[in-house]
């Protein structure tokens, strides 16, 4: 069985922080997918920006996308907010360095969905 976890202080929850991903009730990604997005990219921002690209290039994840965060974008200015979003944080990480410290005043609140 998949879970879903939201645990401060870990690499998952951090992953679902900057992914737009913290309603447990229906959460997008499980938490052994997003350990894999992790895996890949090496990353708890790049992991969140693969997540938000994953989403943003499924219909079907728009679709839950669009019903947790009842949000009334189109699926089109949507996949792109979300794109926006993954852009910014890969920005953020190419031009910190992997490790370097992040905080929210580095993400656009307006472009967080």
């Amino acid at each position: 069985m998949m879970t879903a976890t939201y645990v401060q202080g870990t690499d998952i929850a951090t992953i679902r922080l900057y992914g737009s991903d913290t309603n447990l009730l229906s959460p997008i990604f499980s938490d052994e997918e997003l350990l894999s997005f992790l895996t890949i990219e090496g990353d708890v921002r790049l992991a969140a920006a693969a997540a938000l690209e994953r989403m943003a290039s499924d219909k079907t994840l728009l679709a839950k996308v669009r019903a947790v965060g009842d949000i009334s974008l189109d699926g089109i200015s949507l996949a792109k907010q979300l794109m926006a979003n993954a852009a910014n944080l890969r920005d953020i990480v190419e031009k910190n360095g992997a490790y370097a410290a992040i905080g929210f005043a580095d993400i656009y609140m307006e472009d967080v969905i």
